[in-house]
């Protein structure tokens, strides 16, 4: 059965329709308005057991441009299959489905008011089930064939010439079928070109592995651990002292240069003697040698974190990450697709977080150089994040080794490649393809059968041919009964007469049959009096359509297995023929498999859904609507067919209930405005024809208050204080007397007590106590 429409798209108004929140059931109902897509729906069930997709891609939307697409989702037992439709073909074809429409009277029956030959010959087809089908296709596929294998086998190997491109037939024919045939053509000419261009790709460049940055954690933390024993720290704090005495900045470095004259004659700025001065003494203490080394190396230490650790060493591995990408992209063709990773903000978060810690530590150094600066753990830190730089970019160039790798091993297979090999393994490869092609398929399986069929043929027409006429007249018989059964149950004057079949025209077998409209013969052509267009209505004639759809159904031996679709199936019918075909339409339902029934007569379809349901039935049934979209489209959703075929006054008796009983509605103004038409329908409904249609409620008020016996509205009077104020209150919701009615305010709970003593007059006949 068809358990869910996956999606319908660009087909008539199905711009992009679903139906799959709710599966179909056994008996599916489906109600639109008319030209809202049911037709459509019809014909794509009906394409999709014949196969033929004609009448779907008719029907194409017209304000798109895309191919039509179908998909159904099938289930038999505890299997599901899907049938798609992407434009061209179905992927599936469910036989047993059986659609009755419009396009199966215009097909089968009659089309306008003609009954022609095709017609004829359509319903013999259909009205003969599958077995006496397949017999006919037998019977005519033996004709055609007994007639044209004589001169079929020279034909064929002349169609063959044109694709075998100098093979022999039987070389070529005894190919067989590559499913990769198209992929390895491709790759056969990528290989060609490869081998043509082998001196050029030899020398194509290829990608390198990334340098990795280097960064000398052992020199910085040496020279942040370094101290001079020598340099007391007296001297020291000495020199520090005196500097400090002075606003010049560069003082110390001009004393540092004092140190290198000769003192022995004195300060060569005042002439005294130097020797006994303890600040001289702590002058080559501070300016010695070895402190200078050391305040060089840590006046260093900044320069080299900005030299070893700078964002251009981070832009030029990527940098060279994107150019060996560039390389590996351009042998891509040959060695497949190979992608480099190397996280940016990896690099850069660890260069950061590395500057950090040293610019933290080269200043402390550089503030107190005497001391020994950096820890075990800040090492260790430093350490731990460097390796994960090294780690990314080793990661990184794993991937480029790979891509090298790759290049090699293929440079070395090209360079023994053979181009005249590859070219006749193209060449092959082609045929191969060509061979496995439908046309070139059928061809060959023709020229196989044809060189000895022709008198196999023969006999089997015959045979044929003879078991086909026994099972025509057998059926046509019991089809003629079931029909003109059918017909009085439907009240019909017509009936059908001599239902046979013969081979004029063409040659192929087509029904014949007589019509009858009270005893009297009527012609199927329209050149005589009384004719099928003038004697038969509207409604016999689809009446007539629709009996010979359901004889055919109900001699089906394998009806359990059917799905069967009717459109509008009370189209044209008075009240006697939609009860019974209401009831022909259960009937159909507890055989078959599934009964899908479209329509636009909701009334029609409810009644149908009962009598489904009905205890000794108990068909499991699921109601839908297509309903209009966005852009005048349509799409599928579940169907409440009580509250569509409901009465106002039950609608509104409804929101009342529902609101009093505590159900939560968005708009609260719905339940304002359904008060005062739901007092109006209950008088109307307690004093039928003395209550005036086109009257207020106030004014109906009015009318009871004033009323004398034996006008029945006196036994209103007793409620008109209590209908008076709850018409106060509802009035105001409703233009006619509120033109600001779109603005009144609602409070909930007064909502709520004004909805109550409505219901409590309908329920009790009194107000509220």
């Amino acid at each position: 059965m068809l358990k869910k429409i996956l999606h319908i798209k660009n087909l008539g108004l199905f711009n992009n329709a679903a139906c799959t929140s709710t599966p179909l059931a056994r008996a599916t109902l489906v109600y639109a308005e008319n030209g809202r897509g049911k037709s459509t729906l019809a014909s794509i069930l009906r394409s999709c057991s014949t196969g033929d997709i004609e009448s779907v891609v008719l029907r194409q939307s017209l304000d798109s441009n895309n191919a039509p697409e179908v998909n159904l989702l099938f289930e038999r037992e505890s299997s599901r299959t899907q049938a798609k439709f992407d434009g061209n073909v179905w992927s599936y074809s469910y036989s047993d489905l059986l659609v009755f429409d419009t396009e199966f009277v215009d097909k089968n029956v009659y089309s306008g008011t003609v009954v022609n030959a095709n017609h004829r010959q359509g319903l013999l087809e259909f009205a003969l089930g599958e077995d006496a089908v397949q017999l006919k296709k037998k019977v005519d596929s033996e004709a055609q064939k007994a007639s044209e294998k004589s001169r079929e086998v020279a034909a064929i190997e002349r169609q063959l010439a044109n694709y075998r491109d100098g093979m022999s037939l039987e070389e070529f024919a005894s190919l067989q079928p590559d499913p990769d045939v198209d992929q390895k053509i491709t790759s056969l000419q990528i290989r060609l070109d490869a081998a043509k261009n082998n001196a050029v790709l030899q020398r194509k460049a290829c990608p390198e592995l990334i340098p990795e940055p280097s960064l000398d954690l052992e020199a910085f933390f040496g020279i942040l651990a370094t101290t001079l024993e020598d340099v007391e720290r007296d001297a020291e704090e000495t020199v520090r002292s005196h500097i400090s005495k002075y606003s010049n900045g560069d003082l110390e470095n001009w004393l540092s240069q004092g140190q290198a004259f000769n003192h022995e004659n004195g300060c060569p700025y005042c002439g005294q003697a130097l020797e006994s001065d303890n600040l001289i003494k702590a002058y080559k203490t501070h300016f010695n040698q070895a402190y200078k080394d050391l305040k060089s190396k840590v006046s260093s230490l900044a320069q080299g974190i900005e030299k070893r650790l700078s964002d251009e060493i981070i832009d030029k591995l990527i940098s060279t990450v994107e150019k060996n990408q560039s390389l590996a992209n351009e042998w891509a063709e040959h060695i497949g697709s190979q992608r480099f990773e190397l996280e940016k903000t990896v690099l850069s978060d660890n260069f950061k977080q590395i500057r950090i810690l040293f610019d933290k530590l080269a200043q402390v150094k550089q503030q107190n150089p005497l001391d020994a600066v950096g820890c075990n753990t800040e090492k260790a830190q430093s350490k731990l994040l460097w390796e994960k730089v090294l780690l990314a970019v080793r990661n990184c160039n794993e991937s480029i080794q790979v891509s090298i790798d790759r290049i090699i091993e293929f440079k070395r297979k090209l360079a023994g490649e053979n181009i005249q090999k590859i070219q006749k393994e193209i060449e092959r490869s082609k045929l191969i393809k060509v061979r496995q092609e439908s046309t070139v398929c059928d061809l060959i399986q023709q020229w196989n059968d044809a060189r000895d069929a022709k008198q196999l043929h023969e006999r089997q027409k015959v045979s044929a041919r003879s078991d086909l006429d026994d099972l025509m007249t057998q059926t046509l018989q019991q089809y003629q009964s079931k029909i003109n059964t059918l017909a009085r149950q439907f009240g019909a004057l017509f009936e059908i007469d001599q239902l046979s079949h013969d081979y004029r025209g063409t040659g192929l077998p087509r029904s014949n049959y007589g019509l009858k409209v009270k005893g009297r013969d009527v012609k199927l052509s329209a050149d005589a009096a009384p004719s099928f267009s003038t004697a038969l209505s509207e409604g016999d004639k689809r009446t007539l359509a629709f009996a010979f759809f359901i004889a055919r159904i109900e001699a089906d031996a394998n009806l359990s297995d059917k799905i069967i679709v009717v459109d509008d199936p009370v189209c044209s019918l008075d009240r006697n023929r939609r009860s019974q075909t209401k009831r022909i339409l259960r009937e159909i339902g507890m055989k078959s498999a599934q009964l899908i029934v479209l329509g636009h007569d909701a009334h029609f379809l409810r009644d149908l859904r009962d009598d489904l349901q009905q205890s000794r039935v108990e068909i499991p049934t699921q109601l839908f609507k297509i309903s209009r979209v966005a852009n005048d489209c349509s799409d599928f959703s579940t169907f409440d067919i009580d509250k569509e075929c409901a009465s106002g006054y039950y609608r509104n008796h409804k929101i009342l209930q529902d609101f009093v009983n505590g159900e939560t509605f968005d708009d609260l103004c719905v339940v304002a405005r359904s008060i005062r038409p739901l007092l109006e329908g209950y008088l109307h409904r307690r004093f039928p024809g003395h209550v005036q249609r086109n009257k207020l409620f106030g004014q109906i008020i009015g009318d009871a208050k004033a009323a004398q016996p034996p006008n029945p509205l006196v036994y209103l009077q007793p409620l008109a204080t209590e209908l008076y104020e709850i018409n106060d209150y509802a009035g105001q919701f409703h233009h006619d007397t509120n033109a600001a009615a779109d603005t009144a305010f609602i409070n909930d709970a007064e909502l709520h007590s004004y909805a109550e003593r409505a219901l409590t007059i309908i329920y009790q006949g009194k107000p509220l106590s």
